[in-house]
């Protein structure tokens, strides 16, 4: 094979790779990007008052009543406990602390 046929050999493949990067290029760029928030957070972003309240109400308590509330799942991953155990254990020391 003499050289100007294996120059044109890699021209026409150099085009057909700088053809597909751009395409991958061009997809990833308009893909659009998935954000996961749950419910509960991104209405408390999008509510001004949140980190207004937070100062003086406290953010885990806000954030636990609202779980409570709102996603008892993500409630028992953030406590380890279910409510119902919560509010069992809340129960048995009620007096106690107050």
């Amino acid at each position: 094979m003499d050289r100007k046929k294996c120059r044109r050999i890699v021209k026409r493949i150099s085009r057909l790779l700088l053809v597909q990067i751009a395409e991958v290029l061009e997809e990833e760029i308009t893909r659009e990007t998935k954000v996961w928030v749950r419910k509960w957070l991104a209405r408390r972003s999008t509510h001004g008052g949140w980190l207004a309240r937070r100062s003086t109400h406290g953010g885990s308590a806000l954030l636990l009543k609202e779980l409570y509330t709102e996603d008892q799942a993500e409630y028992g991953a953030c406590l380890r406990m279910s409510p119902e155990c919560f509010d069992t254990l809340h129960d048995l020391i009620a007096n106690a602390i107050q």
